[in-house]
């Protein structure tokens, strides 16, 4: 799957950044993508912004005009992650297809990312709770915050999928928290240990989970 596109600021936009506040934006995204490649490679203890400013080939000090600390950086790789996650929801559902049809989609684009991103996947899942113990409650916040942020274009879409009699009524909220939920489990418990490697067997991954969500377990109350 091609990496996800950010959306670039309208120019005829009176809300447009100038250049030098766009190119501030491009050297603090190459300072976040660098900064995920260390940390997957090498836990948040271990990697040093040494490193990260080598690989994003910036001095160490240009780091502190953009994070205070390493902390700060690791929040913004987590939230660049569940930025590109929203990204995709919200291109899957803008168009508003058919039920089945848009969560297959979204199911398949979502595997394939955590695919292509495991290693970080899998670190955010072991550290993103490695902050001091007074901080635990703020982390944990965050992340919830976040999490509800990548399934609102999901719980939208659901609301039209009831209205349209796709789905009976029930909170779209919790259904698009649960969904997003299913894949992050199934793939990072389940799927990962031994990885897709063909758009097939992505495919019949993204499938299974749709189907899980849909018909439930026993393949009743489809639609429930």
């Amino acid at each position: 799957m091609p990496a996800t596109k950010r959306r670039k600021p309208r120019v005829n936009s009176p809300a447009a950044p100038s250049r030098k506040e766009r190119e501030r934006q491009s050297r603090r995204l190459e300072i976040v993508h660098a900064a995920r490649t260390v940390f997957a490679r090498h836990g948040f203890n271990s990697a040093t912004l040494e490193e990260i400013a080598e690989r994003a080939e910036f001095g160490k000090g240009t780091l502190y005009n953009y994070f205070d600390s390493k902390d700060d950086l690791f929040t913004a790789v987590m939230d660049d992650l569940f930025h590109d996650v929203r990204a995709i929801a919200e291109e899957v559902t803008v168009n508003g297809g058919a039920l089945e049809e848009t969560l297959l989609d979204y199911a398949t684009r979502l595997i394939d990312y955590y695919r292509e991103n495991y290693p970080f996947c899998r670190l955010l899942m072991r550290e993103w709770l490695h902050t001091e113990p007074e901080a635990v409650d703020r982390r944990v916040a965050q992340v919830q915050r976040r999490v509800r942020d990548v399934a609102a274009p999901l719980a939208q879409f659901f609301r039209r999928a009831t209205r349209n009699g796709e789905m009976h009524r029930g909170d779209p909220d919790i259904r698009a928290n649960l969904f997003v939920g299913l894949i992050h489990h199934y793939y990072m418990h389940v799927a990962a240990p031994n990885p897709p490697t063909s758009r097939r067997a992505v495919s019949a991954h993204a499938r299974l989970v749709v189907s899980l969500f849909l018909n439930g377990v026993a393949g009743i109350g489809a639609r429930s």
